[in-house]
C-alpha cells in the first residue's frame, strides 16, 4: 500500500549509508486509537525489493515485509496493523536484512493518551527532515484535522522542534491605554528560514491564551503581537492576533508562559517572564518558584509599580535572556510589532491661575497655581517631574504647589518646567504684576504709571526698533505689546474716571482683530493725542522701549491664532 507522508521521531542510522539512504521510519503510532490499531509507516528512496528485509522491535523474533511490497518503488508505506508489537513506553523499530543485519532504525520515548470532550486521543509521532528527530502531535478519534496524523504522505505540517529556532517574548503591556487593550510580544530571534510553531502556546497567569492548532509559518526577525482583553480571538493577520480569553494583563502579579508542543509528552517551556506591583499574590508566588525550581526564571520578578500609561516592558534587540529582571527594560512609549527603542514625543508644560485668575493685584498679592493642566501625548503619567520657579528661583516641584504671597510690588516671572521619563521637557512663563494702585493722573501716578508701563514691556521684549523703516519711526503713533490683560485693564481704568478721552483709546485684545501688519497704527483725533500726552504724559523717548514689530504673528507673517499678547495703541504729540 502505497502513501505520502513526512513527520518527526528520533532515529539512529545504521552505519551503513547506501542503507541508511534507501529506508526511513518517518511514523509511528504505538497505542491503538478507537478503531485504529497502532502501527508505523516507512519512506523508500529508490527502487528496491521490500521483501527481502525484515521488521523488528528490538525484543521479540523478527518478522517479514510483506510480499506485496516486492519491487517497489520510492514512496510512503504503511502497515494498518504493525506486524511487530509497538512497546507504550517507549521502543524501537529496526528494519533487518535476511542475515538478521540492522539497516536502519527508529527510537522513539514514551507515548502519552487519553481523552479529550469523550474523544479519545493518543500521540504519533513523526519524523521532521529540518530537525532529524521525531516530533509527538495528537490524533483524535473524532476525526479533527487539527489533530490528525498523515499516514502515507510527506509531513508537511510537522511542528519545528523546539531546540531549533528561538522565540521569546520581547514585550509586555500589563496596563496599556493607547489601544484600550493590552498586548504581548514575541520576537523570533532566530532559527531556519522556515519556522513552524503549530501547538505554540501563551500562557497567561497559568491559564491558556492561544494556542497554534494549525500550522504557523514564521521566520528570524519577524515579531508577532497578541492583543489582550478584545472582543474577539482570531487572527488578524500574518502578524497580528487578538484573543478575548481575558479581560487584560493583570495589573499586579503577573507571568507569561511560552511553550512548544504544547500537551505532548515533549513539551518544552521556551521562555518565562513574571512581574509583580510591590508584592506577588500567593498564587503567582507558588507560580513563579515553579519557574525558579525548573531553571526558567531566576530571582526577583520585574516591578512594576512606577508604571504609567502606555508604558511596557521590553527586553533590548540584543534579546538576551538570563531570565532575570534585568533582562527588561521599562519602555516609555509601548511599541507593539515594532523593535524596542524609545519613540517619546514631548510634554507640553501649561501654567493656570487658579482662584480669581488674576495676574496683576496689589502687595500682598496671593497667587495659587497649578501645573495639572500642562499634558504629554504620551499619557499623563509620563510626566515625571513639575519644577516652579520666580525670578530663577525654584520654589516648588509639586503639579499643585502652596499659594505664594508676593510682598513688595514689582514685576514677577514664574516659570513651570515639566519634564517627562524620556528627558524630554517643556517650560511654560507668566508675568505676575504687583503694583501699587493709582487713583489720580497727577505729576507722580503718571510717572509710575509710565515706569509700570515701561517695566512691562521690558519684560516682554519685541523686535528691534531696526525693524521698521525710517518713516514709519516719524509716524505719530505706535502699538507697545503687553501680554497681560489686566494689567492693560487697571492702568486703564485707574484713569478712566479722570479723564472721559481715554475712553477712545483703542485696546486690541486679540489677534484675531488685527488686520494690518504690526505695528498697527491707531488714528486718533489730535485733540484725543493732546489729552493723552497731558493725562499720561507719553513722550517720544517711549521709541526706546522695544516695538511691537512681529510680535503676535508667525514666521511666514500671518497673523498667530493662539498668541496671547495684547496691544494698546497710544498716541504721540
Amino acid at each position: 500500500m502505497r502513501f505520502s507522508i513526512l513527520t518527526s521521531v528520533f532515529v539512529l542510522l545504521a552505519s551503513n549509508l547506501s542503507f541508511a539512504q534507501t529506508f526511513q521510519i518517518t511514523e509511528i503510532s504505538p497505542h491503538k486509537v478507537g478503531e485504529m490499531e497502532e502501527w508505523f509507516e516507512f519512506r523508500v528512496e529508490g527502487e528496491v525489493d521490500l521483501t527481502q528485509y525484515k521488521v523488528s522491535n528490538g525484543k521479540n523474533k523478527s518478522k517479514p515485509l510483506d510480499s506485496s511490497f516486492a519491487s517497489e518503488t520510492s514512496g510512503y508505506y504503511f502497515f494498518e496493523k504493525s506486524p511487530v508489537s509497538l512497546a507504550n513506553d517507549g521502543g524501537v523499530i529496526q528494519i533487518l536484512n535476511l542475515n538478521e543485519e540492522i539497516i536502519h532504525e527508529a527510537v522513539y520515548p514514551k507515548t502519552k493518551k487519553g481523552s479529550t470532550k469523550n474523544f479519545d486521543w493518543a500521540e504519533i509521532w513523526h519524523w521532521s527532515d529540518v530537525g532529524q528527530k521525531f516530533v509527538p502531535q495528537r490524533y483524535h478519534t473524532d476525526g479533527d484535522p487539527n489533530f490528525s496524523h498523515t499516514r502515507g504522505a510527506p509531513n508537511t505540517d510537522v511542528p519545528t522542534p523546539s531546540d531549533q529556532f528561538r522565540i521569546l517574548v520581547s514585550e509586555v503591556s500589563p496596563d496599556w491605554q493607547r489601544e484600550g487593550y493590552d498586548f504581548i510580544e514575541l520576537a523570533v530571534v532566530s532559527g531556519p528560514d522556515r519556522i513552524n510553531l503549530r501547538s505554540l502556546e501563551i500562557k497567561h497567569n497559568g491559564t491558556q491564551l492561544w494556542r497554534f492548532d494549525r500550522s504557523e509559518w514564521v521566520s528570524p526577525g519577524d515579531l508577532l503581537v497578541w492583543y489582550v482583553g478584545t472582543d474577539t480571538t482570531t487572527k488578524m493577520s500574518d502578524e497580528i492576533f487578538h484573543t478575548a480569553a481575558k479581560e487584560g494583563l493583570s495589573a499586579g502579579s503577573g507571568t507569561i508562559e511560552l511553550n512548544a508542543l504544547e500537551g505532548t509528552s515533549s513539551e518544552t517551556n521556551l521562555d518565562a517572564v513574571c512581574w509583580r506591583d510591590e508584592v506577588l499574590s500567593q498564587t503567582e508566588a507558588k507560580r513563579v518558584q515553579k519557574f525558579r525550581d525548573a531553571g526558567h526564571w531566576q530571582g526577583d520578578c520585574v516591578e512594576i509599580s512606577q508604571l504609567i500609561d502606555n508604558e511596557s516592558l521590553a527586553r533590548d534587540e540584543d534579546f538576551l535572556d538570563t531570565h532575570t529582571a534585568p533582562d527588561w527594560q521599562r519602555h516609555f512609549n509601548g511599541s507593539a510589532g515594532q523593535k524596542n527603542t524609545v519613540q517619546n514625543s514631548p510634554p507640553q508644560a501649561v501654567i493656570r491661575i487658579q482662584g480669581s485668575g488674576k495676574t496683576i493685584g496689589t502687595p500682598p498679592f496671593s497667587l495659587n497655581v497649578t501645573g495639572e493642566d500642562s499634558s504629554d501625548p504620551d499619557g499623563l503619567k509620563d510626566i515625571e517631574s513639575y519644577t516652579w520657579k520666580l525670578d530663577g528661583d525654584i520654589f516648588s516641584e509639586k503639579a499643585n504647589p502652596a499659594n505664594i504671597k508676593l510682598e513688595t510690588a514689582k514685576i514677577y516671572q514664574l516659570e513651570l518646567t515639566v519634564k517627562d521619563h524620556s528627558g524630554a521637557s517643556s517650560t511654560a512663563r507668566q508675568t505676575i504684576v504687583v503694583a501699587n494702585r493709582v487713583s489720580a493722573p497727577s505729576a507722580s501716578n503718571s510717572t509710575e504709571f509710565k515706569a509700570h508701563l515701561k517695566a512691562s514691556l521690558a519684560s516682554n521684549p519685541a523686535d528691534s526698533p531696526s525693524n521698521l523703516s525710517a518713516p514709519e519711526r516719524k509716524e505719530d503713533f505706535f502699538a507697545p505689546v503687553l501680554t497681560n490683560k489686566e494689567f492693560v485693564t487697571a492702568l486703564f481704568a485707574a484713569r478712566k474716571s479722570q479723564s472721559k478721552v481715554l475712553s477712545s483709546v483703542e485696546v486690541i485684545t486679540s489677534p484675531k482683530e488685527i488686520s494690518d501688519p504690526w505695528p498697527r497704527r491707531i488714528k486718533l483725533p489730535k485733540i484725543v493725542r493732546q489729552r493723552l500726552h497731558k493725562n499720561i504724559g507719553l513722550i517720544w523717548d517711549w521709541r526706546l522701549a522695544p516695538w511691537a514689530a512681529g510680535v503676535g504673528s508667525t514666521s511666514d507673517g500671518a497673523i498667530d491664532q493662539n498668541s496671547e499678547r495684547f496691544a494698546i495703541g497710544f498716541g504721540v504729540p
